[in-house]
């Protein structure tokens, strides 16, 4: 197995809590939603999800160490889990695509719960959300699912290696070592098989090894090949991708405390992540934490004293609450100008988020670069 690099405990977050804050806004729609008819039995999913905060789950292992690729699989212990995957994509003829797939497992009931009567009763849900931007669009086409994990509508197999939504999977254990990921979606008439290979180490949360409501770990450069397009004209695509993993009790948004959080990969071979963390009410003095993950795989701290991250451009212009899109980072070695590719990033949850493709382009360490990213916001109004 290879061995995981590992995260300072004021970095354990940065890549993992926007995840769980898209989790959290997309369970927020779902209650509100009418529960579904079940056939064999009624299952209110709605006073499921929202009994899940007294379900009675046990402490994550103080023991755990990471190991893949058997975590990239599921963990039926821990009370919810996300695998997010960010990938930023490109044709041999210039067109660039970005895809954001996400799948979010919740557990109705403990691993050692008493099996139900019929087997149409569900021990976990499943959610996903499938954001594709093509080239040339203005907005995203942005869908969503929800089903149980029963009678292969959604679940997870070890011995496959899969989790899977409907038609949506990711897959783990292939490749050379087992190191390869692969991912398949439809969208309407669009559909996308990728296979991403790791080319840096995963880093592992600072819960690794100690007491901590949650687990994960983030690879934050897989290099991409695929197919992307509808049937009879699926075309090759190749790029980057991000992938975050986290389970346990995730940390949910909603309170006090939100954040604009941005990962750029460079074309130096340099992985950044940054989170501006601030108060709801917009009291007190935002903070930023981030790292970097050099062209080697080494891990860096930024130092968020010595950072600036200052908007320049809001959407919609002259709008209260407006998404602030475009950016400047500046430090001692960092002078960089982050943009959104196009405005219309936004996902209509009930937490207001932007989230979506950013392009960057300026100097790191005294070399000229440029990458592509994702930026995502929260604690602003929709528009």
């Amino acid at each position: 197995m290879r061995k995981p690099l590992r995260w300072t405990a004021a970095l354990a977050c940065l890549g993992l809590i926007a995840a769980a804050g898209a989790a959290y806004a997309f369970l927020h729609m779902q209650r509100e939603a009418p529960s579904p008819p079940v056939a064999g039995g009624a299952v209110d999913w709605t006073a499921a999800l929202l009994e899940l905060a007294d379900e009675d789950f046990a402490r994550l292992p103080e023991d755990w160490r990471l190991e893949l690729p058997d975590d990239h699989g599921a963990h039926p212990h821990a009370r919810a889990e996300t695998w997010t995957v960010s990938a930023h994509l490109h044709e041999a003829d210039g067109a660039d695509h970005a895809v954001q797939l996400a799948l979010f497992r919740i557990a109705l009931a403990r691993p050692d719960a008493p099996q139900a009567a019929s087997a149409w009763v569900p021990r976990e849900l499943y959610a996903g959300q499938l954001a594709l931007l093509q080239g040339g669009e203005a907005t995203p086409a942005v869908e969503r699912r929800l089903n149980r994990g029963v009678l292969g509508l959604a679940g997870h197999d070890a011995a496959r290696g899969e989790i899977w939504l409907d038609d949506w999977s990711i897959a783990y254990g292939h490749g050379d070592r087992g190191a390869q990921v692969t991912l398949a979606a439809t969208s309407g008439e669009m559909m996308l098989d990728l296979v991403l290979t790791p080319e840096k180490e995963a880093l592992a949360s600072a819960g690794e090894g100690a007491a901590a409501p949650f687990h994960g770990y983030a690879i934050t450069r897989m290099s991409v090949e695929g197919h992307i397009g509808p049937a009879g004209d699926r075309r090759p695509v190749a790029g980057l991708a991000w992938l975050d993993h986290l389970w346990g009790d995730v940390p949910l948004p909603g309170g006090p405390i939100v954040w604009d959080r941005l990962q750029l990969q460079l074309d130096d071979g340099s992985d950044l992540a940054v989170v501006r963390s601030r108060r709801r009410d917009g009291g007190g003095t935002p903070t930023l934490s981030g790292f970097v993950v050099d062209a080697a795989g080494v891990v860096d701290p930024i130092d968020g004293a010595s950072l600036e991250m200052t908007a320049t451009r809001t959407w919609p212009r002259g709008r209260d609450g407006a998404f602030p899109l475009d950016w400047v980072l500046v430090s001692d070695d960092l002078n960089l100008q982050v943009s959104a590719v196009t405005d219309d990033q936004r996902l209509d949850l009930a937490e207001p988020v932007w989230s979506g493709l950013v392009a960057a382009e300026g100097a790191f360490r005294g070399r000229q670069v440029s990458g592509f990213g994702t930026l995502q916001l929260t604690g602003y109004r929709m528009p």
